[in-house]
């Protein structure tokens, strides 16, 4: 239910002390007054992806075009470390799961079955890396990293993925799904122990984690009639779009009382365009043209600035422009003549 091979995206928070992950509400501007802003994600070269991230504009190649590659998610620590996760295929084009630290890579999967690394953190000097590695049995199983130490989350008998990693005090959460039989469950992990979100009726699918306080935050999407909009407080459902019109929250943040998700939907008076939208506490804010095809799939509250990562497609050329949108002004990475998408942002 992607529309992505690699969702993703994700916020980092530290939101108290002892609570870390991506997506920061507290997200500290630079001394100098103004942030660095980190995208990661792909640019196409030929049929071959790239995976790179970009500071403040400029790009990082962290593979070198010889196999598929994505960036999905990224994370900076306070002396200035990029962590980067994400995907890389080996030369029998197995999706091997790894991570980069200042470019240098680390594999997590073992390149046999087919694994990928969808979020990553640092937390007490510790990296956590949260997605999947395919077991002999054909089953995809839930899986988070420590330090490169594997932790599976789902017995290896259904089909399952971990899509981010949060980490608040001692406890580790982490959001996914996992096959019921026959539909797609959405769920996350508290140190393993699984809360399910669906009812396991509909197909549900949790996208990204934040916990403030006592209070858990999973966005995700869930299908009736059509893909739609969700989060869930507390394991409590809110819904976003209208359940008419395709909709999905891919990336959530939390600053203060007020809670942002974005995503995309379906609701373009123009054409049957996506549009590139943040919900706060529930009501759109879209931050694409209704001309533009265009998707969000992460989020950061930094101080007043509201800055949204993803793509929009370029009229006539049917390649993605990796775009991000700080306070709904879009600045685009690539030159729309590649395909590329932003899977995640991180403030620093």
């Amino acid at each position: 239910m992607k529309r992505n091979p690699a969702l993703f995206a994700l916020l980092v928070t530290c939101l108290i002390l002892f609570s870390c992950k991506k997506s920061d509400t507290d997200n500290p501007v630079n001394p100098s007054g103004s942030a660095d802003i980190y995208v990661a994600g792909y640019e196409s070269a030929g049929a071959l992806y790239i995976a790179k991230y970009w500071k403040n504009g400029t790009a990082v190649s962290l593979t070198d075009g010889s196999h598929i590659a994505t960036a999905e998610d990224i994370f900076v620590t306070d002396n200035n470390d990029v962590y980067v996760a994400g995907t890389e295929a080996n030369n029998s084009g197995i999706d091997i799961g790894k991570y980069w630290k200042n470019g240098v890579a680390v594999n997590l999967t073992n390149g046999v079955g087919r694994g990928a690394a969808h979020s990553i953190l640092v937390s007490n000097g510790d990296v956590y890396v949260a997605g999947y590695e395919r077991n002999a049995a054909g089953f995809d199983v839930a899986k988070y990293w420590k330090n490169g130490v594997a932790v599976s989350l789902t017995d290896g008998t259904k089909s399952a993925e971990a899509y981010d990693i949060f980490i608040s005090g001692p406890d580790i959460y982490v959001c996914g799904n996992e096959y019921n039989g026959t539909v797609d469950v959405a769920k996350y992990w508290k140190n393993g122990t699984a809360v399910t979100l669906g009812n396991g009726t509909a197909e549900t699918d949790a996208s990204r984690i934040v916990v403030s306080g006592n209070d858990v935050y999973v966005c995700g999407t869930k299908y009736v009639s059509e893909y739609s909009a969700v989060y869930w407080k507390n394991g409590t459902a809110y819904d976003l779009s209208n359940g008419i019109d395709k909709a999905q929250a891919l990336g959530i943040a939390i600053s203060g009382s007020d809670v942002y998700a974005a995503g995309y939907d379906n609701t373009n008076p123009v054409s049957n365009n996506a549009r590139a939208v943040y919900w706060k506490n529930g009501s759109p804010v879209y931050v694409s043209l209704t001309t533009e095809d265009a998707s969000a799939y992460d989020i950061v509250v930094s101080g007043n600035d509201v800055i949204v990562a993803g793509n929009k497609y370029s009229p006539g050329s049917g390649y993605g422009t990796a775009t991000y949108w700080k306070n709904g002004v879009a600045t685009s990475l690539t030159s729309g003549n590649t395909d590329a998408e932003i899977f995640a942002v991180f403030v620093k």
